[in-house]
C-alpha cells in the first residue's frame, strides 16, 4: 500500500517521503516547504469488507 501510494504521488510529478511507521516519520526530516501527510491506520482485530 505504501509502495503503490508513493508511486502514484510520484507519478504526478511530486516528491515523495514514505515512512513504515509513526515513530519512523518523528524521527524524519522534513523540507522547509509547503507539504501535506497522507496517513493510513490499520486497527488489527477489524475485519475488512
Amino acid at each position: 500500500m505504501r509502495r503503490s501510494s508513493a508511486n502514484l504521488f510520484q507519478s504526478l510529478g511530486l516528491d515523495v517521503v514514505a515512512f513504515g511507521s509513526a515513530q519512523e516519520m518523528l524521527q524524519g526530516k522534513f523540507p522547509d516547504v509547503a507539504s501535506g501527510l497522507v496517513l493510513v491506520i490499520r486497527a488489527s482485530g477489524i475485519e475488512r469488507p
